[in-house]
């Protein structure tokens, strides 16, 4: 048997190898988000046996122009906002400290990285009743300390999303910490001794050499923040209240009512406003992309 005859064999008995893996994969993983496209046109029940009825554009207008749907939309803006502010300069901020320690660096990673293997509705769960108005430890520490006009209840308030943020930053954040001390790590001892030849302080090489040669890794992050804070489902539904379905809470994401909207017999309207994320996201990354490269280039 010639090489190029065995060359073939062994690329189709690992081709065989993975046929099975990827069949599963995209069934379960890639049909799915294709599927959403043409019923996004329809009126459909969700069942197999149910009637699809053609309703064109139908169901994007009503995302566009319903109000209540737009409220919903910039609650999920003011998520995804809240998120970059919140957790990636704390992440930067946080890393970049334990990075410089002499001692103890390990230890404080592992705590920071400590409440990633938690549950996120044990998570959740608990902040939500850190968050209750009467029997909650936040309003009872305000009484402590004297700020009793500060008491309220933090989940009825517009900005809920921020709060519900501020439970993704402290149980997530070991992820972008973990990717930034990767970046770190990357980085060249010879550059902060030259710098330190040249005479300069701490400030100057983490503004000159850190925080530049660091940017394609931060903006990696800001991509994954973006696209999570814009699918945030799980924190935001665990710490509505329970009720029907249906219900409109004020920490209700877009990403939780298009899950609650499901069991109104269409399934066309959560699939346009899927169609419409991917695009929104699609368009997102081909922004990362072009910075992406401008960055790298400028530090190459």
């Amino acid at each position: 048997m010639s090489t190029r005859a065995v060359h073939k064999y062994s690329l189709l008995k690992y081709l065989l190898y993975i046929l099975p893996a990827f069949a599963l994969w995209f069934v379960l993983a890639i049909y799915p988000h294709i599927a959403i496209y043409p019923i996004s046109f329809y009126k459909w029940n969700g069942l197999p046996w149910g009637k699809m009825t053609w309703v064109g554009l139908n169901n994007f207008r009503n995302f566009f122009f319903n109000p209540s749907y737009s409220r919903l939309v910039w609650k999920s803006i003011l998520y995804v906002v809240s998120l970059v502010v919140i957790q990636t300069p704390l992440a930067l901020l946080v890393t970049t400290l334990i990075h410089s320690m002499r001692k103890g660096g390990g230890l404080f990673s592992g705590i920071f990285f400590f409440p990633v293997i938690l549950s996120t509705v044990v998570v959740s769960l608990t902040w939500k009743y850190m968050y209750d108005p009467n029997l909650g430890s936040i309003n009872a520490v305000l009484s402590i300390v004297g700020l009793n006009a500060l008491k309220t209840n933090w989940l009825e308030l517009d900005m809920a999303p921020v709060f519900a943020v501020v439970i993704h930053v402290w149980h997530k954040i070991g992820y972008p910490m973990t990717i930034i001390f990767a970046g770190l790590t990357t980085i060249p001892d010879s550059l902060y001794d030259a710098a330190n030849v040249d005479g300069a302080n701490g400030i100057q090489k983490y503004f000159r050499i850190t925080l530049p040669l660091l940017m394609p890794t931060i903006l990696r992050i800001l991509l994954l923040t973006i696209i999570t804070g814009g699918l945030a489902f799980d924190y935001s539904y665990l710490l509505g209240p329970v009720s029907t379905n249906m219900f409109v809470s004020k920490v209700d994401t877009l990403a939780v009512w298009v899950y609650k909207s499901g069991n109104e017999g269409n399934m066309g309207w959560p699939a346009a406003v899927g169609v419409v994320l991917s695009i929104v996201f699609v368009l997102v990354y081909i922004i990362y992309h072009f910075v992406s490269k401008r960055t790298e280039g400028k530090i190459s």
